[in-house]
């Protein structure tokens, strides 16, 4: 056992698979400051994003009212050939970025998730396909908040 915890603690020091502690430590660093703003245009402009198209073949599933804000469910499924990334953005959220999902060809760009809502608001599914944005949005009326609360 501990013959092969030792290799394995070297093959990861070298870099064997695929990652290293600074690679990650850079990930969480630009995607900190994504999730770090409460304004939907500056966290656009964060996250690089320019004039996202209106889009209907990206499909939003989300309750039309939430009973309580801390438990929304949201299910996003992108027609958008060559979908990269999804992202869930809440516009009267203290964070506006919900999630963020990146995806490789071979998956099919559709998640599933439960996110908070401070408040009555719309709520964007924004697709990232071939350096283009493209976005869908919902209102959902909240009944009982959840970000703070």
């Amino acid at each position: 056992f501990i013959k092969c915890s030792g290799a394995l603690s070297v093959l990861a020091k070298i870099g064997f698979f695929g990652f290293s502690p600074s690679a990650l430590a850079v990930i969480s660093q630009w995607q900190e400051s994504w999730f770090a703003s409460n304004d939907l245009s500056e966290t656009f402009k964060k996250m690089g994003v320019v004039s996202p198209s209106s889009n209907n073949n990206i499909i939003l599933n989300t309750p039309d009212t939430a009973e309580n804000g801390s438990y929304v469910g949201v299910s996003v499924r992108s027609e958008i050939v060559n979908t990269l990334a999804i992202a869930i953005l809440v516009d009267k959220n203290p964070s506006v970025l919900a999630g963020y999902f990146e995806f490789e060809n071979s998956v099919i760009p559709e998640i599933a998730t439960k996110i908070k809502m401070a408040e009555t608001s719309n709520v964007y599914a924004l697709v990232k396909s071939e350096n283009k944005f493209f976005m869908n949005k919902k209102n959902i009326n909240v009944m009982v908040g959840g970000c703070g609360n």
